[in-house]
């Protein structure tokens, strides 16, 4: 499958040679522009937390909050505001724009993540289920590919008998430490989940996202795989790989501090956030096993150490497999 269109081995249709006729081309299946929603979409509603307009003090219309003046206005109000007149524009160059509260509030609980060490620990211990692949080392100390069967788990956990054949699409992310790839995965997951229900708890699972304090360590280890809430249970599952940061050298992943610590930890029991419906997709009976290989060229002392495979072996993989590339980096420019 290329660009999310079956191949020809997909669809069983070989092209003949060129000394017998050549029968019609069956048509490949057209690919949806969208698939099968997890409920039907729909927009999303007025804010619900909605606050009062802070210019004529009416609580009865719709507001919208200004994410640079931080304060919410109605329509009318709108345009009497200094700033937000023709012509106006904020310290980045760009105009005042209207918001809804609801999403501004989301996304800074995505941009600023809890500090707290003990939700941070139960975070990525629940995150460890969502790894696809990485290097592992066994009893020898040697590093071996380890397959933990994520991307199988997605597959049997999204089948529903709706679609006699189905056809996976991949995004990978794939960039520097930092760079902010797991926060677009878990942006793009909750915005489609929230956009089909919008006032239900988090189902689908999401990456853990780092913080600005640790932006030269990478938040988790190795390649964690995700599934678009909107295409799950289609035709055309659309997944989210994201990669380990490129230049996270030897440090250990902030995901593999916290888990080394609960483990290590005798006796003591560690807090953990609330339970939520993702857990019942996390822990599902279809969890498949995962297999390990050896790596014939980790040879060297080189190319045995953590960081060879991160920028060699992983990006490598992901380019050869993946429908779409997204390289995300910290420059602006």
């Amino acid at each position: 499958m290329r660009n999310g269109l079956p191949s020809p081995r997909d669809t069983g249709y070989f092209p003949p040679s060129s000394s017998t006729p050549v029968p019609p081309v069956p048509p490949i299946p057209p690919m949806p522009t969208t698939a099968a929603p997890l409920s039907p979409t729909r927009e999303l509603p007025p804010s619900s937390e909605a606050q009062a307009c802070e210019s004529c003090d009416a609580a009865d219309i719709q507001t919208w909050h200004c994410s640079y003046c931080d304060m919410s206005f109605c329509d009318a109000c709108w345009e009497k505001q200094g700033p937000h007149r023709k012509g106006r524009t904020g310290p980045d160059g760009l105009p005042h724009e209207k918001a809804d509260l609801r999403i501004v509030k989301r996304l800074k609980d995505i941009l600023t993540p809890s500090a707290d060490p003990q939700e941070q620990q139960a975070l990525h211990h629940d995150d460890r289920d969502t790894t696809w692949f990485g290097i592992a080392k066994d009893l020898s100390d040697q590093p071996k590919f380890q397959d933990y069967g994520r991307y199988a788990t997605i597959i049997a956990n999204s089948t529903t008998g709706h679609h006699k054949v189905r056809y996976p699409q991949l995004v990978s992310f794939i960039g520097q430490t930092g760079a902010g790839k797991s926060t677009l995965v878990k942006m793009l997951i909750d915005q489609q989940e929230r956009m089909s229900v919008p006032d239900r708890a988090a189902v689908f699972a999401s990456p853990v996202v780092g913080s600005v304090r640790n932006e030269n360590v990478p938040t988790s280890g190795d390649v964690h795989l995700y599934g678009d809430p909107k295409t799950y249970y289609g035709q055309f599952p659309m997944l989210y790989a994201d990669c380990e940061g490129l230049e996270g050298g030897e440090n250990m992943p902030i995901s593999a501090q916290y888990c080394n610590v609960q483990q290590t930890s005798k006796g003591k029991r560690t807090a953990s956030v609330p339970d939520t419906e993702h857990r019942k997709l996390r822990k599902s009976a279809k969890l498949s096993r995962g297999t390990q290989r050896d790596i014939a060229w980790a040879n060297s002392p080189e190319t045995q150490k953590r960081q060879y495979a991160v920028t060699e072996l992983y990006p490598r993989l992901l380019y050869t497999f993946s429908d779409v590339i997204v390289f995300v980096l910290r420059n602006p420019k």
